[in-house]
């Protein structure tokens, strides 16, 4: 999987193609994983579980984002992964790139915005490490999408 472009921040979070897979020089302090590629080398390889079309399956992961400026909340549905958002690993989670052609840019997900459910449960206080069990266990069920 190449280093993909933003359409949304431009920065290097979403790869330059010289760096890392998301420009980091390889470094894991910053989370991305989980939310773009982190489940797909597990099934891969399981044709049963890849969807190449964009109709919804059964499955869904909710995502609820508190919006800049006051601007109320914003429920997303994912019906597929990679979910292609980017956020360091801390509470709060606050996206900071979009990934070009991923659902989380085809659903409209801005930079800037502020992670405060994950399917209808509370994470503005919990620890990163809950948030990223409840988003991995939320994305488990998710199908791949290969763009």
């Amino acid at each position: 999987m190449g280093a993909a472009k933003s359409t949304q921040c431009g920065q290097p979070c979403c790869g330059d193609g010289k760096n890392g897979k998301n420009g980091t020089d390889g470094q894991e302090d910053e989370f991305a994983a989980a939310v773009s590629s982190h489940f797909e080398s597990d099934i891969a390889n399981d044709s049963s579980v890849v969807q190449k079309s964009f109709e919804p399956i059964a499955s869904e992961l909710k995502l609820a984002f508190q919006l800049p400026d006051g601007g109320g909340t914003q429920d997303v549905l994912f019906f597929y992964k990679p979910l292609g958002l980017y956020f360091d690993k801390v509470s709060p989670v606050v996206i900071k790139c979009v990934y070009a052609d991923t659902a989380g840019e085809r659903n409209g997900v801005q930079v800037g915005w502020v992670l405060v459910k994950v399917n209808d449960e509370d994470v503005t206080e919990k620890p990163f490490k809950s948030i990223y069990e409840l988003l991995s266990k939320g994305m488990s069920h998710l199908a791949i999408i290969h763009p």
